[in-house]
């Protein structure tokens, strides 16, 4: 199976046999992370995040691969390595088997901001409460029109409700200040 056959599987809506594939490539990534300071469940931990990060770019517009698919995976997985290394505070070299496509450490990095971001957002909307989630849920979201969430949550106009979404978003505006803040 063809690198482009193994991405046109994963776009598709059934993945399986590209990720059948992928996994023929975890034995690689195991030695790679038992020859540097880690063991079997971190290098399946690390393959896992991994097959995520490519499965979240691959699904991008804009997506470009310059290597092989294994090398990037392999890349992507050595880089993710050498982060945990350097979060568990341990100073060790890797032993350079393949050079870190630049791409595949773009997109770690780029995957790292968006993934800390997602995650501060997240944490913001869920202080929010039942009704606010679901009335900012209902226009980003299902997408309806303010019209639609008057109707749904028994405002008593358009304007009514515009109102309560910028309220909403005020409050999580407000709770991920504060969260990154606290974070930094």
């Amino acid at each position: 199976m063809t690198d482009k056959e193994i991405i046109q599987y994963l776009q598709s809506t059934k993945p399986d046999k590209g990720l059948t594939k992928l996994y023929q490539y975890f034995p690689t990534v195991k030695r790679l992370i038992t020859q540097n300071g880690g063991n079997a469940s971190d290098a399946e931990d690390v393959f896992q995040d991994a097959l995520l990060a490519l499965f979240t770019k691959i699904n991008q517009p804009q997506f470009e691969i310059s290597a092989s698919l294994n090398t990037y995976v392999f890349s992507i997985c050595k880089y993710m390595w050498k982060q945990k290394l350097q979060m568990r505070k341990k100073s060790m070299s890797i032993i350079h088997e393949v050079e870190l496509d630049d791409s595949a450490e773009e997109t770690m990095i780029q995957l790292m901001e968006e993934q800390e971001k997602t995650l501060a957002a997240t944490k913001a909307l869920d202080s929010l409460g039942k009704r606010c989630w679901e009335i900012v849920k209902a226009f980003y979201y299902d997408g309806l029109t303010m019209q639609s969430i008057a109707q749904k949550f028994d405002f008593a106009s358009e304007k009514v409700a515009k109102n309560q979404k910028y309220k909403c978003l005020e409050k999580a505006r407000t709770q991920l200040a504060t969260i990154k803040i606290a974070h930094n």
